[in-house]
């Protein structure tokens, strides 16, 4: 089944069961006279509406995305993913991953200020690049989320690995393209911004302040909101991307009078050298402060030497986190490659990587598995608690 129609049949499912839970409910309170006739004939026909008006807008519309609290909602629903980077601007289809059970596809744009748009792709700097357009639209066939991250500005030979923002010489250059970017793709919901890849050194070195992290964020949401586009923005952290200590120290004044923003935690040495224990505290702080996290690169190799994925893996289960792997590519010899040279699992001396992550990406999920209610520190009534807990929506314990 192609995988948007499977999402959309899920979706309907899911909405069935709540509405028979609310009929439920309704027709017991008939029964102890504790809801009046007129009142329950008008919720009923409300019911049927929001039936007919759900059944239009999942055959039909668009598939929407938007953040409150803690939690990214598609179509209202509390939704986590698994993902891979992949770096489809130099070809390929993304149909290879449905397999993998992969729903969401963080892409790399090495070449941000020369990168095509649209049409057919171009010889540029002595490397053909698809349209951006081109990816999304394969993206989009295979049923995946687009993240749009910029890697480098006119190729790597000037990557935004461990930069300053507003400190590049490119810094207004940047504004402007991203503007084009973003006129581009708002009005594609699927399609969400990543502001910059892995920002900051890593040892906060540099001129580095968390001052510097906010006023380069706010400049860096504010000029994509500039265009009117209304897509999730994805806002990395400090020390290349793995400290979370901004996000929460910072994070409240970024979204003051902001919506829709995401934040990308990148789990390798300062997360994958911790215990499992540990990483369930420091994911279960963030949602505890309000903030909606991804994950949006893990791999077992680094600047150190390997480190054991796992339990990364098995606490980002249990706390229903979003996790993106790196890296889709087909390369034996690369040991956080997903897929050897010929198509299968990498595990050439890293932990397993491809045959392990392949195994949590395939793990059933769901929309409504949360324990929690999708706004912090909210309870949740009999008649919610009922549904979000049904049997139908439990991961199972293990990979």
């Amino acid at each position: 089944m192609n995988p948007k129609k499977k999402n959309q049949r899920a979706a309907w499912k899911q909405f069935l069961i709540f509405v028979s839970y609310l009929l439920v409910w309704v027709f017991k309170k008939i029964r102890t006279n504790k809801i009046r006739l007129s009142v329950a004939k008008n919720l009923t026909r409300w019911g049927i509406v929001l039936i007919v008006l759900l059944f239009a807008t999942t055959a039909f519309g668009q598939d929407t995305y938007s953040v409150y609290g803690n939690r990214i909602l598609k179509n209202g629903w509390p939704t986590y993913w698994r993902g891979a980077n992949a770096m489809h601007v130099y070809g390929a289809s993304s149909s290879d991953m449905n397999g993998w059970g992969i729903d969401i596809v963080r892409e790399y744009i090495g070449n941000m200020r020369d990168n095509p748009l649209v049409g057919s792709a171009q010889y540029i700097n002595g490397e053909w690049l698809h349209s951006l357009q081109a990816v999304v639209d394969e993206n989009r066939r295979n049923g995946k989320v687009t993240i749009l991250c910029p890697f480098g500005w006119n190729g790597m030979s000037n990557p935004f690995l461990g930069k300053n923002p507003s400190q590049t010489w490119w810094w207004s250059e940047y504004k402007v393209r991203y503007r084009q970017i973003a006129n581009q793709f708002k009005n594609q919901p699927d399609v969400w911004f990543e502001t910059w890849n892995e920002p900051y050194m890593w040892n906060r070195s540099n001129g580095y302040s968390d001052d510097l992290w906010l006023s380069d964020m706010q400049q860096m949401v504010d000029n994509i909101r500039s265009t009117g586009a209304n897509n999730i923005i994805v806002v990395p952290g400090a020390e290349t991307g793995q400290s979370e200590s901004v996000i929460l120290t910072k994070g409240k004044k970024l979204l003051s009078g902001r919506k829709n923003i995401v934040f990308d935690i990148h789990a390798y040495e300062k997360w994958l050298n911790d215990s499992q224990a540990n990483i369930e505290a420091r994911m279960q702080k963030l949602s505890d402060a309000g903030f909606a996290v991804i994950f949006g690169e893990i791999g077992p190799h680094n600047a150190s030497d390997l480190m054991n994925p796992v339990p990364f893996l098995n606490a980002a289960r249990r706390k229903r986190s979003t996790v993106i792997a790196w890296l889709w590519k087909y390369d034996s010899n690369d040991r956080n490659a997903l897929l050897d040279t010929y198509g299968n699992p990498n595990n050439n001396n890293n932990y397993n990587w491809g045959s392990t992550y392949r195994s949590f990406a395939q793990e059933y999920r769901s929309s409504t598995s949360f324990p929690n209610s999708i706004a912090v520190n909210e309870k949740l009534n009999s008649l919610f608690s009922t549904f979000w807990h049904h049997k139908d929506w439990s991961l199972p314990s293990k990979a």
